[in-house]
């Protein structure tokens, strides 16, 4: 599980380098990020057998964000 956590820091990291080398809008990287981590979140929780639904909060997001 500490490769899957490290693999994945390391991903995002590089997807963010990428994103504001482009010159990305911050509300874009913004709701990225929040998808990266609720998936990673939604991730560790199947890697340790408890429920989590993120299926509300990014309706949430996406509400408040306005995309």
């Amino acid at each position: 599980m500490i490769w899957f956590i490290l693999f994945m820091a390391v991903a995002i990291g590089l997807c963010l380098r990428v994103m504001i080398r482009v010159r990305t809008q911050t509300k874009e990287i913004l709701v990225f990020l929040a998808f990266v981590l609720l998936g990673l979140a939604d991730w560790i929780t199947i890697f340790t057998d408890h429920k989590f639904k993120p299926t509300h909060l990014i309706s949430m997001l996406l509400d408040f964000v306005g995309l």
